[in-house]
């Protein structure tokens, strides 16, 4: 089973990626909700949604199917233990900084760890339901998710999305 995709046709500029961080930092204090749960309570996760969009927010949107979008947001995290999400199903993700350049880490029920990085600016398109982490940084992780809809599950997104994809990874 297919888990995770570099959507190799949505790309974003470094200096793109530098006008999302501004973004993030604008609205943080205002918009940033900060979680914790269980064993994650060293390890809050902020997200930051609600706030007014910015033209390149707008314009990465319009790249997918608005009727497809859920919500969008920014993550933000120091790692995070392993876990399954709630009910989302299929999370478009970019990476806006990654100082440390700390993976993903996918977990299989058989104890097999896939670590899979952020390569040339473009998002990875993953399935939050299988068990995945972040190891532990020093510094802050920050990501621009843009959440699909929950009516469907990642294996609909993904014939849909990616009909010829490369760097996908399989359980």
């Amino acid at each position: 089973m297919t888990y995770c995709v570099e959507l190799t046709e949505l790309v974003i500029s470094n200096s793109q990626r530098v006008d999302m961080l501004e973004t993030y930092l604008a609205a943080k204090p205002q918009y940033g909700r900060q979680y914790t749960s269980g064993s994650d309570a060293l390890t809050p996760l902020t997200i930051v949604g609600g706030y007014a969009k910015t033209d390149l927010i707008i314009h990465i949107e319009n790249q997918i199917d608005a009727d497809l979008i859920d919500a969008s947001y920014f993550v933000s995290n120091f790692g995070i233990n392993p876990h399954v999400d709630d009910n989302r199903q299929c999370i478009i993700s970019y990476e806006i900084q990654n100082k440390e350049n700390i993976p993903i880490n996918f977990h299989t029920p058989d104890g097999k760890t896939t670590r899979i990085w952020y390569t040339d600016n473009h998002p990875l398109m993953w399935n939050p339901q299988v068990m995945h982490s972040a190891d532990r940084s020093d510094s802050e992780r920050i990501f621009f998710q843009i959440e699909l809809k929950r009516d469907s599950v990642f294996t609909d997104y993904l014939k849909l999305l990616t009909p010829t994809h490369k760097g996908d990874h399989t359980t």
